[in-house]
């Protein structure tokens, strides 16, 4: 028989911790939306810079002097595929600048996400503080106490430890705000 071991879960930080798995998530699927967009845009503008060169190709040529038959005929289907991709290039470009927005928002909320879970496991943290501190404390006194007990016994009174100035220092700001 396997024993299971259960592992207890924070109300708080649970759900906390969600949100940020949630939050990455939704920021990487909004980033790939970007980058698909940003690529599909690429690829509409490759095209009008294709015809935009071979409108540049005939022009250059009939400039040169080698007039074709075709020429009309080629530069106005090459100008009515230009309307139709630059309307195109413009639906794109919608449709890059929201993924883009969308993609920030996405950023955002994963930094609001991870700063909330931060937060509240510091609140956990220092809230599990004055405990141990308590009990430390408490520690201290008592070996405090029975240092000052076996000096006593040898005849010499107190114990000749002192707390470092570490421990002096940070102390001292506690007995400076405490009610007499």
């Amino acid at each position: 028989m396997t024993a299971t071991k259960t592992v207890a879960v924070d109300p708080v930080i649970e759900p906390l911790a969600v949100a940020l798995a949630e939050a990455e998530v939704a920021a990487e699927k909004a980033a790939t939306s970007r980058r698909e967009a940003e690529a599909a845009r690429a690829a509409v503008l490759e095209r009008v810079w294709d015809k935009d060169a071979a409108r540049a190709a005939i022009v250059a040529r009939r400039a040169a002097g080698v007039e074709r038959p075709e020429d009309g005929a080629d530069l106005a289907l090459i100008a009515a595929d230009k309307e139709v991709l630059d309307g195109l290039l413009a639906q794109r470009d919608a449709v890059v600048a929201e993924t883009k927005a969308a993609a920030e928002r996405a950023v955002c909320d994963l930094t609001q996400a991870r700063a909330n879970l931060g937060r509240a496991e510091l609140e956990r943290f220092a809230a599990a503080l004055p405990p141990r501190l308590e009990e430390l404390a408490g520690l201290l006194l008592q070996g405090i106490q029975q240092a000052n007990a076996a000096e006593e016994r040898l005849g010499r009174g107190r114990t000749s430890w002192m707390p470092s100035v570490a421990l002096e220092s940070a102390l001292t700001p506690f007995f400076a705000t405490r009610p007499r």
